[in-house]
């Protein structure tokens, strides 16, 4: 295991690490050794021919698969988009689509981005300009200042939006420049019985059998810029799009993937890594419970609620198996033994020579104070977001009402993500908030989320809530006064109207809680508890910011002095931050435990062996389709079948859902979409044993469009020519 230095030499690579786009650029040697036939530096432009192919859709990645803005990723990123695109008596979730035109491609809603990386330039210089002697707050604030003026002069040209991505928890910044596409398409999505096959079942488990794969397509306006939707807009004309691979995938084959992955916790300190193990993931995972048996009650009620709860049933299911098998990661690497004796180690080391001591001083200790203070804090954080993310009405309400306060300051003096230019994109979120609605799940999460909240331990309840319940009723009991605050939510409700919530987006918050509106009332109430723990937290976060770089530079100068002595070059492997990264490893089965062998692919055959009882109901024409035994080109000789899913040591994180797995010239073979239960704690540590990332084979995908769907004309935009007839039915 090497998770936890995370220091490589070249050019003898291993596959752990999701590396920047300069990093790539500088290993060509190494990458040539391990398999790569195209340049390092080919393959580490970010205006090149992969990487100037890839997209980051906020939540997953995908890439350009043709000349006309066509975007391949996978199906479990468009449970909203597909639930947006539903009319009436539809549940695309459930059923898959088929533009078989381009005028029947659907919008996929008002807060769906595709962004399309254009520059990435180091500032870290730029950004701690001036905050040599600064400490805290007055650091915090310099750091936010440099930062936003380097965004707003980037900005400052057409089309180009830019942000500051932090790098190393504060060692390093980066200024991403990027193009946002607002007008984004559905062209195809398979029925939820092929691209979620197995269901949570199969979840984060190997073998799998899924065609998690699907397919949008960007618009953009005169002259190829990004516009909003627009009946007269374009297909987009990307610079490069991927070619597709004419074969499967084998075992040993070189495959990388280009990606946004969100995050990883690589580098975290040992308290911060024992508070998520013993507090935050068990009370979180409580939580999800709680919401996956509420959300399963009620889709099993009604058809059209379960057409509603679908998408958050689907992401739910995920981040609660995601915590639950890092937990069980965690029992199982002994990791928080093994950091509290890396920082012993690096204590010791620090300690031993006196100019490292008066450089480092006492960042850890310090960093361990704090980490404490910030576990006191973050109770409180996690009641307010299960009001917030169980209950859409709550949620648009805290955040109108928010924007009304700080509508009233000057727009640099405001928080972020309430300054004018953010109006937009909270009036995306807010419009986004219909699709997913039903008043009665509304009730019902709402009525669970503030039972527990006012059933918490006095410290952590949010007193100013308790108040604000007993002084709108006298009933007796809480649960009645639960009651009759919840009707009077509920009954009459012009705030589940967009129309009306855009409306009140230039209110005043006097205004908001003047005329009558108990949403706003709630929403007032809870307000200055949340502003409270906001400006404890930022205090802290703000010392934080200044001291997580030294003690970043102080793991990175140990760790490489340990590496010296027979690794004359290193490269520092940086935790994922939502910034373009690439991937390299091979196709690779595993040993889940003793005298077991996981092996790297799997075929139809599987899909034949598991058909039954949902969620393995695969849809009667794909059986038939596999019983039938044709595979023309896509099939694969060593198999006697079609390719469906494969695994890879591939470093992957969340976030890579959606990416592009290519060969080693740069075609794409596969869509990466999941993880083995063994990798779900990768995102702290990387065990090159276990860690697999798992992917749908684009030999599958092209074979499924063809001989199932008869999506000809998709098959043809991705250069391949149809070997099989037209089909009987539209899929």
């Amino acid at each position: 295991m090497i998770g936890l230095l995370g220091v490589l030499a070249l050019p003898a690579l291993a596959s752990e690490g999701m590396w920047k786009p300069d990093q790539v650029s500088s290993m060509g040697e190494g990458l040539a050794e391990i398999g790569l036939e195209m340049s390092g530096e080919d393959l580490g432009n970010i205006d090149g021919p992969v990487l100037g192919a890839i997209v980051d859709l906020s939540h997953c990645s995908g890439a350009f698969v043709s000349a006309d803005g066509l975007v391949a990723t996978s199906y479990h990123c468009l449970g909203s988009a597909l639930q947006f695109a539903s009319r009436e008596g539809e549940n695309l979730f459930e059923q898959g689509f088929h533009a078989r035109t381009r005028g029947e491609e659907r919008p996929t809603g008002p807060s769906e981005r595709v962004r399309l990386t254009i520059g990435m330039d180091d500032v870290t210089d730029d950004v701690l300009s001036g905050t040599g002697r600064l400490e805290g707050r007055s650091f915090f604030e310099k750091v936010q200042e440099n930062s936003e003026r380097l965004v707003s002069k980037c900005e400052d040209n057409e089309g180009v939006q830019c942000r500051i991505a932090l790098g190393g928890q504060g060692a390093e910044y980066q200024l991403v420049k990027y193009r946002e596409f607002k007008d984004v398409r559905i062209v195809y999505a398979p029925p939820r019985s092929v691209g979620y096959f197995g269901g949570g079942d199969d979840n984060w488990q190997w073998p799998r059998h899924s065609g998690d794969f699907a397919f949008l397509r960007v618009y953009a306006g005169e002259g190829n810029k990004a516009k909003t939707y627009h009946a007269d807009n374009q297909p987009y004309k990307p610079s490069h799009h991927l070619a597709v691979s004419r074969r499967s995938v084998a075992e040993s084959d070189f495959v990388m993937v280009a990606g946004y992955p969100r995050q990883t916790f690589r580098w975290r300190n040992a308290a911060e890594l024992d508070y998520v193990q013993n507090e935050q993931y068990p009370r979180r995972v409580e939580s999800a419970r709680m919401v996956m048996e509420m959300l399963e009650e009620w889709a099993g009620k009604d058809a059209s609620i379960a057409a509603k709860v679908g998408p958050k049933l689907l992401s739910t299911g995920n981040n609660l198996q995601y915590m639950e098998g890092t937990l069980d990661g965690f029992a199982r690497t002994n990791l928080s033994e093994e950091k509290w004796a890396f920082e012993k180690d690096l204590e010791a080391w620090i300690q031993a020579d006196k100019s490292r001591k008066d450089r480092y001083g006492t960042a850890i200790g310090r960093l361990n104070v704090l980490q404490a203070e910030m576990a006191g804090l973050a109770q409180h954080d996690e009641v307010m977001a299960n009001l917030t993310r169980n209950s859409a009405m709550i949620s648009a309400a805290i955040q109108i009402y928010t924007l009304a306060v700080e509508s009233e300051k000057p727009n640099r003096k405001r928080r972020e993500g309430y300054k004018n230019q953010d109006r937009p994109r909270i009036e995306s979120v807010l419009d986004s908030r219909d699709a997913g609605y039903d008043w009665r799940v509304d009730r019902a999460m709402l009525r669970v989320a503030l039972e527990r909240a006012l059933n918490l331990p006095s410290g952590v309840r949010p007193k100013e809530l308790d108040t604000w319940f007993r002084e709108q009723s006298k009933a007796p009991t809480m649960e009645e006064m639960l009651e009759e605050e919840l009707t009077r939510l509920y009954e009459n409700n012009d705030l589940a109207d967009s129309e009306r919530r855009r409306s009140l987006m230039d209110s005043t918050g006097w205004y908001l809680t003047h005329h009558g509106n108990p949403w706003f009332e709630l929403a007032a109430a809870l307000y200055p508890s949340m502003e409270r723990n906001r400006r404890e937290r930022q205090e802290r976060n703000a010392e934080l910011r200044a001291l997580k770089p030294l003690y970043m530079q102080a793991v990175g100068a140990f760790v490489r002095a340990k590496k010296r002595a027979n690794q004359a070059e290193a490269e520092f492997i940086s935790d994922a931050n939502g910034t373009l990264r690439v991937t390299v490893g091979t196709v690779k089965g595993y040993s889940p435990s003793d005298g077991m062998r996981a092996l790297p692919q799997t075929s139809l055959q599987g899909i034949l062996e598991k058909h039954g009882a949902y969620p393995y109901d695969a849809p009667k024409d794909l059986i038939a389709s596999i019983e039938k035994g044709q595979w023309g080109s896509y099939g694969d000789e060593r198999l006697g079948s079609i390719s469906v899913n494969f695994v890879s040591d591939l470093d992957t994180s969340r976030g890579s859902s959606g990416s592009a797995t290519m060969d080693a010239n740069g075609n794409w073979v596969g869509l990466i979409f999941d993880g083995n239960y063994e990798s779900m704690v990768s995102d702290w540590v990387y065990d090159e044993r276990l860690t697999r990332s798992i992917h749908t084979d684009v030999s599958y995908v092209l074979w499924y469009l063809d001989a199932v769907a008869g999506a000809h004309g998709l098959l043809r935009e991705l250069g391949k020519e149809p070997e099989f007839g037209e089909p009987t039915k539209a899929p």
